[in-house]
């Protein structure tokens, strides 16, 4: 025979460059490529519990994919090696995959209870009130305009001054400072000052050098607005309108007063003037984000005493084209304003003010008039962030209550299945999901490998089966069976299975039976569920017993609602909808015909009352408050007192106004003649009464007979055909 010969194995190093398909950023690792692992434009999935650093500041991130492009002409030995190539497996071709997707914007869970997810991913929640309102309203005319000889004493004359973007400052933007000639200064609530981006001085925005003539046409004196004289002194006053924002962008908000303006979106003070008395000088413009939908804006203005104006106006334009005006009165061409305006106080003359202090209608601090749909509320739009996911592990083999931590890696995992060792000694592979609901285990937490089966976990050694736990808990009262020591019985499950029943087929598994043979306490007959738990959960004596003695002399059924014997139960009607009614095993025999609030549902207001049966037997409940019947003739169960007052309805101002002109007319005669005969007819009759019963003559005596003679012509000519005849009007 020869000689053996030993087998070489040769393994070869590429580098390779991995793109994340969340924000393109790159990194090189040295990777063995014998066998072949990466694949140029493939996708891969790197596994592991925390970033994976590279010595030039990049690193992987968990959860995240890459692309691979093999870097053949790069020398090894100038990179650092990657991780195991078992920790960042190839899972597709292209990062469309839903795991890269989903690792590029971990889930969130919602808004907290009341809020809604708004179209900008903004949980709000919108509440309303009513307004106090005064049947006084004062009229909007056009604003004092400021044009004195003098070129240092008008509105405008520091021109326009633009801002930078205020969405993401802290509310409200102040206004301080400020002359004739120099513009107030705005900072945010933090009293930081806001950049300015641009000044612009010209017949539109306003100017320190233009002519007299041109100064009307300066935007405070042009779409200003005001009250007719003698207007509100040291008052707000102002308007409110929806705006159905057809997409989230950036609108500039133009603005300008004498003395003082206020402007709020859905409630929210954005900006305030009143810490200056010189908000005239210049016409600020101001980009704001407002978000798509329908919002509620409502601008104030203040006077101080003198003259007074209030201009607000919006534009639906870029910076560049706004610098770009030159003109505001329809001049086609891309330099005109009119052509961006979406709103302008211009447009209300003739209108009504809306909010006031003692005119109007007003609401309370943080709500705006909400005057849509049809009537006029007071609105405030709340907002809050999303919750927080929390992570849920779960044994893989089934059943189990699930421990739920807070590991922000994890998020990039949901529903995979990680090893973990140290939580539970009885269980290393747990699979991976979310939850709102509060953390329940804080102590360590180890992250080992993860894969996507069970089976894949159990092969690396992980054990994989806890022990588990159950209470027999009454079907009615959902309350769990005692021993004759007065002891909860707590049944244990310690192995796999047990005559081929697993954990996760018994939870919530109903039996009607408990037989003393088995278990040596009296005999427990009716309804029973068996509701999973942990012995660590009671603070009261609790009894073990082992499950394997008990699991095959149970006798199942489907549901509770399968057991009929459940004794007396009350059914709890909805007092808003008859629909949303509960039934409860809870022994509430002092509470029939009372109305109550339960915890759970304390914004419900529940009539007592028997249930015919015990079916859909819901959860025991807490009585928070409870309202007596009204007994009169009969017994009447007290809604009202539970349920909050209705909202009552506004009803709309109607305006009775009286006609200038007399309401009647004689054919072929105008009303002044009418009057002048009827009148001085009237008066010398009125005067020959005096006369002949007092004996009493009047100053200026007239000649009864002329007037006497005009009324009858009147008269005759009332029944005469005016269009021939033509009246003597003298």
């Amino acid at each position: 025979m020869g000689k053996a010969t030993d087998t070489v194995i040769t393994i070869s190093y590429v580098v390779v460059e991995l793109r994340s398909c969340c924000d393109g950023s790159v990194t090189r690792f040295v990777f063995p490529n014998t066998p072949v692992h990466f694949v140029t434009t493939g996708v891969y999935h790197y596994i592991g519990t925390n970033n994976f650093p590279n010595t030039d500041g990049t690193f992987l991130e968990p959860g995240k994919c890459y692309t691979a492009t093999l870097q053949t002409n790069l020398p090894i030995g100038a990179y650092p090696m990657g991780p195991p190539v078992t920790n960042i497996p190839m899972i597709d071709f292209g990062c469309n995959n839903q795991i890269c997707i989903d690792a590029c914007a971990p889930p969130t869970c919602g808004c907290p209870f009341g809020y809604s997810l708004n179209a900008d991913g903004i949980c709000q929640k919108i509440e309303f009130l009513q307004p106090i309102c005064s049947p006084k309203y004062y009229t909007v005319v056009k604003g004092s305009i400021l044009c004195n000889d003098s070129s240092t004493v008008r509105y405008g004359l520091a021109g326009g001054i633009f801002y930078a973007d205020v969405t993401n400052l802290p509310w409200p933007i102040l206004a301080s400072g400020g002359s004739f000639l120099l513009s107030s200064v705005l900072s945010d609530a933090s009293l930081n000052a806001v950049p300015i981006v641009n000044t612009i001085q010209n017949n539109v925005w306003g100017s320190s050098t233009g002519s007299l003539v041109n100064c009307p046409n300066y935007r405070l004196n042009k779409v200003g607005v005001w009250t007719p004289p003698p207007g509100p002194i040291n008052q707000w006053i102002g308007f409110s309108f929806c705006a159905n924002i057809p997409a989230t962008k950036t609108y500039y908000i133009g603005v300008a007063a004498d003395n003082a303006y206020r402007l709020f979106i859905n409630g929210n003070m954005i900006l305030d003037s009143s810490t200056s008395s010189y908000n005239f000088s210049s016409w600020k413009i101001i980009p704001l984000t407002v978000s798509a939908g329908q919002n509620v804006i409502e601008v104030r203005g203040i006077n101080y005493g003198g003259l007074a104006t209030l201009g607000f106006e919006i534009y639906d334009a870029t910076l560049a084209q706004l610098t770009a005006v030159t003109t505001a009165n329809g001049t086609p061409g891309p330099n005109d304003l009119n052509q961006y305006i979406l709103f302008t106080t211009e447009s209300l003359i003739g209108s009504l003010f809306q909010t006031g202090e003692t005119t109007g209608c007003h609401c309370p601090d943080g709500y705006s008039l909400y005057p849509c749909d049809g009537g006029l509320q007071c609105l405030q739009v709340l907002t809050a962030p999303q919750v927080t996911c929390n992570i849920t592990l779960t044994p893989c083999c089934g059943g189990g209550l699930p421990v739920i931590i807070d590991n922000s890696v994890l998020l990039y995992y949901i529903g995979e299945i990680v090893c973990i060792q140290d939580i539970d000694p009885n269980v290393g592979c747990w699979t991976i999901g979310i939850t709102t609901d509060p953390v329940n285990y804080t102590g360590p937490v180890t992250l080992g490998n993860y894969t996507a089966t069970c089976e894949e976990c159990v092969s690396l050694g992980c054990k994989t089966c806890p022990d588990f736990y159950f209470t027999l808990n009454d079907c009615c009262t959902n309350e769990p069976y005692l021993n004759n020591l007065g002891e909860i019985l707590i049944l244990h499950y310690t192995g796999e299975s047990v005559n081929g029943i697993t954990p996760s087929s018994l939870a919530n598994v109903v039996i009607t039976e408990i037989l003393s043979d088995i278990i040596i306490r009296p005999v427990a007959t009716g309804c029973f569920i068996l509701t999973e738990v942990k012995p660590t959960d009671f603070t009261t004596p609790i009894d073990i017993e082992l499950w394997e003695v008990l699991v095959n002399e149970v006798i199942s059924v489907a549901t509770c609602n399968d057991c009929k014997d459940c004794g007396t139960c009350y059914l709890l009607t909805n007092c808003s909808d008859d629909t949303d009614n509960l039934v409860t095993g809870t022994d509430l025999s002092a509470y029939i015909d009372y109305v109550i609030t339960i915890e759970g549902c304390k914004d419900k207001c529940y009539i007592v009352s028997l249930a015919q049966n015990c079916d859909d037997c819901s959860q025991p409940v807490v009585i928070i408050t409870s309202f007596p019947p009204i007994v009169t003739s009969s017994i009447t169960p007290d809604c009202n007192s539970c349920l909050p007052p209705p909202v009552p309805v506004v009803q709309p101002l109607l305006l009775n106004t009286r006609p200038v002109n007399p309401g009647y007319t004689t054919p072929g005669c105008s009303p002044e003649y009418t009057e002048k005969v009827n009148t001085n007819f009237s008066d010398q009759v009125y005067a020959q009464m005096l006369s002949v019963r007092y004996g009493l003559t009047t100053c200026c005596q007239e000649d009864l007979e002329y007037w006497e003679i005009k009324k009858q012509l009147l008269d005759f000519k009332a029944i005469n055909d005016n269009n021939l005849t033509d009246c003597n009007n003298v």
